[in-house]
C-alpha cells in the first residue's frame, strides 16, 4: 500500500510517503506536481521501497529541482549512479 500525504509549510508542498512507490504512483505524484506553483519536497522517511523503474524520474525530479529529504541510503545510492551516468553521457 503507497499513500501520500500533503502538507503546506514554508511556502513549500511536502509530500509524505509511504509504503512501496511504484511507475504508477510516480506517476500520480508528476501529474500532481504539474498543478504546483510551490517547490515541492519528497519526504521518505516512511518509505518501504521504490521500483526500480522509479529510479530515473526520481532522478529526474531531483535534477528539477524536487528535493528528496529522508532519502534512505540505497535510494541516495542508486541516484547517484544514475546522475552519474547521465553525466557522462552529456560529457
Amino acid at each position: 500500500m503507497f499513500r501520500i500525504a500533503k502538507k503546506v509549510s514554508d511556502g513549500k508542498v511536502i509530500c509524505f510517503l509511504s509504503g512501496q512507490m511504484t511507475l504508477a504512483h510516480a506517476k500520480e505524484l508528476e501529474a500532481a506536481f504539474d498543478r504546483e506553483t510551490l517547490s515541492i519536497n519528497l519526504d521518505f522517511r516512511e518509505i518501504r521501497g521504490v521500483d526500480r523503474e522509479v529510479l530515473p524520474i526520481l532522478a529526474r525530479w531531483n535534477w528539477k529541482g524536487i528535493e528528496l529529504v529522508h532519502c534512505p541510503a540505497y535510494l541516495s545510492h542508486w541516484l547517484e549512479g544514475i546522475r552519474d551516468r547521465t553525466t557522462l553521457k552529456r560529457s
